[in-house]
């Protein structure tokens, strides 16, 4: 299940690449700027740095001491 979603993101960040390298392409111009390229990887570092904060604030703050609290704190 989490390589489906780890598919999805890659997908989406080489779907996001290739707009933003033919949109330089369709502009004609003799100068090239890659700035456009930045945006989606910037965006998809971002997500991955504020999911691994997330993932260490949700394992410190939900401690799970039995198997009886696991249901309770999925559903907090």
């Amino acid at each position: 299940m989490g390589s489906d979603l780890f598919g999805s993101f890659a997908e989406s960040t080489c779907a996001a690449l290739v707009v933003s390298g033919s949109s330089l392409k369709a502009l004609d111009s003799d100068v090239v700027h890659f700035d456009s390229l930045w945006y989606p990887l910037l965006v998809t570092a971002f997500g991955i740095i504020v999911c691994m904060v997330t993932s260490v604030v949700a394992l410190y703050m939900s401690k799970v001491e039995e198997a009886d609290q696991i249901e309770s704190r999925l559903k907090e």
